[in-house]
């Protein structure tokens, strides 16, 4: 809007009035538009070369992106700093931060200006998309195959029967289309019944009359319906923390301790087999003692998942004796329930260290 002031509400940018916007997607402290004609316009954060104008300034009202001039571009996403895009022609060009290598051009070097992917070319993208550092396009370059026949009738058959192919076709491509546009405004429609039975009596209208969204219900395609979900569960979050309480673990412990009873475990099986090539006895015998030494370890370090070999805590008992920290508020939160800090390790959790300490809980108890 020309300033840098925040809103509480929303307001219209005057600029992109009358341009027909179809998509909006924003990155770390930028903003992209791409309009009906198939035109891109950034603004924003400069640096990284993220906003795709050859400068690194800071943009504070929309901006056409001249270097895709010429061009109808039918899909773009945005990274933490990077950009993607693809035109109608399968085309894809990327633009900005580039030290993971997001932008596909086999270096790690940023790029300033929307550029080109050449080893994309020919592949007919239709759709693109990011992650934080990381870039995925669609390719419909192999045809699809529908020689196939259902092995069984449809049980919708009966009621379909009597239409032609052709317009089933395009009531389906109808339905997806209304769908799509619907879907990403779902937020802005109330999800009861827009019109009580009170209110349909004082108007004189029957039961049959104007309800909620679930008179739509047999418009929707399954993403549309997912995203009504989706709000429904969003609503009884808690927006005002990112994540719950922060837990300190140790896992460098239990590392070693695996790696003792592992290389412990295949010597002492050397053992039970040069042993049992004397005789059978004393074969027999050293079964059973690698069995009482197996469930002992096992009692110790995985079975009951609370120590290690060498009394190093396992990452599931450090949790169970955290878990007093955990309130109800803390399943209401829509990211991380709670924030790990390996100890010794010095990489801050943006999520890894959480998803991270479940797979090792899980290991544990396996």
């Amino acid at each position: 809007r020309g300033g840098s002031d925040g809103c509480k509400e929303p307001m219209r940018i005057e600029s992109l009035a009358g341009l027909g916007a179809v998509k909006v997607e924003c990155g770390s402290q930028f903003s992209v538009c791409l309009t009906r004609s198939g035109s891109v316009y950034t603004w924003g954060k400069g640096d990284y070369h993220r906003l795709g104008h050859g400068t690194d300034d800071h943009v504070r009202r929309p901006k056409k992106v001249s270097a895709l001039q010429g061009r109808k571009v039918i899909s773009i996403a945005t990274g933490s700093l990077h950009c993607v895009g693809c035109t109608d022609q399968g085309e894809v060009f990327t633009w900005g931060d580039n030290d993971e290598g997001q932008l596909g051009d086999g270096s790690t070097n940023a790029i300033q200006k929307p550029r080109l992917v050449a080893i994309l070319q020919n592949r007919k993208i239709n759709r693109v998309a990011c992650g934080s550092a990381h870039t995925l396009a669609w390719s419909t370059n192999r045809p699809i195959t529908t020689s196939k026949l259902p092995l069984a009738m449809p049980l919708e058959f009966d009621m379909l029967k009597e239409f032609p192919p052709v317009v089933l076709r395009n009531r389906l491509v109808l339905l997806h289309h209304f769908s799509e546009i619907f879907c990403p405004g779902i937020a802005m429609f109330p999800l009861g019944a827009a019109v009580t039975a009170s209110n349909q009596q004082d108007s004189g209208n029957s039961s049959d009359g104007i309800g909620g969204m679930d008179k739509l219900r047999t418009m929707l395609v399954s993403s549309c319906k997912e995203s009504a979900f989706r709000k429904v569960v969003q609503a009884t979050m808690l927006r005002d923390r990112q994540h719950g309480p922060v837990f300190e673990l140790n896992r460098f412990g239990m590392k070693r301790s695996r790696g003792k009873q592992s290389s412990g475990l295949n010597n002492t099986t050397g053992a039970g087999n040069t042993t049992g090539n004397n005789n059978t006895s004393n074969q027999s015998a050293a079964g059973h003692h690698l069995a009482n030494q197996s469930a002992i370890a096992g009692t110790s370090s995985g079975g009951g998942g609370t120590s290690g070999e060498s009394g190093s805590r396992t990452v599931f008992s450090q949790m169970v004796g955290k878990m007093a920290s955990l309130t109800n508020d803390c399943l209401l939160l829509p990211h991380r329930v709670w924030k790990v800090k390996f100890l010794g390790e010095s990489v801050d959790d943006c999520g890894g260290g959480y998803s991270e300490s479940i797979a090792e809980i899980c290991d544990e108890l396996m």
